[in-house]
């Protein structure tokens, strides 16, 4: 119908002014030849899907997967610590509340406390005969005992040493957690963070829970 009209007005009889009123374009809608007038197949409001096989039922578009978003704390909520002392867990429990895009430079010296003062309860509690006073040596202590106690792997307490290092920003970095400390120039972000408790992680797990 379409190219009916098309025809008509581009080479045949009809021009603007025989169909510039409303009147006069339904009266030439009205007189249209049945050949080419569409005949109505469905109820009003009602439609048939695109399809270029019309006895196939209409693929459904697949969504793309959606990226799941960063975690906004620090601690995962899955991470079972079970800190007996009352400051560390109190540190903890602050960890697993604060967000870290909203208050990331308390998060980030909030991490650092707790890393040393974890390093330091072991110590401690299993009086492991060290000298160390920085933090570097007493983490290279401590993941040194884990090791031997089997309760951290090898490949674990590579991320816990490498940490020790001195001069790295390679994270987890104890380097770079005192620059957030004593530089003023070193901005941490929340992805600095979460890189940070993810990779020492496991050497956390291996001092609060309980073997």
């Amino acid at each position: 119908v379409l190219l009916h009209i098309v025809d008509d007005v581009t080479d045949g009889p009809i021009k603007v002014n025989d169909v510039y009123y409303v009147d006069q374009r339904k009266a030439y809608v009205d007189a249209l030849p049945a050949a080419v007038v569409p005949r109505q197949t469905l109820e009003p409001g009602r439609g048939i899907p695109f399809s270029s096989d019309p006895t196939q039922p209409p693929k459904r578009r697949r969504r793309r997967p959606r990226l799941p978003k960063p975690r906004d704390r620090l601690i995962p909520g899955d991470c079972p610590l079970e800190v007996s002392d009352a400051r560390l867990h109190a540190i903890e429990a602050e960890l697993r509340q604060l967000s870290i895009g909203t208050y990331t430079n308390a998060v980030s010296v909030l991490l650092r406390v707790f890393l040393e003062l974890s390093a330091d309860w072991y110590i401690e509690d299993r009086q492991l005969a060290t000298q160390a006073t920085q933090l570097g040596g007493k983490l290279n202590a401590v993941t040194e005992d884990l090791v031997n106690r089997q309760s951290l792997t090898s490949d674990e307490a590579k991320a816990a040493r490498r940490a020790a290092q001195r001069g790295t920003f390679l994270a987890p970095s104890v380097t770079q957690m005192h620059q957030w400390i004593h530089n003023k120039d070193m901005f941490p972000g929340p992805a600095d963070l979460r890189s940070e408790w993810d990779g020492l992680q496991p050497w956390f797990m291996a001092i609060w829970i309980p073997q």
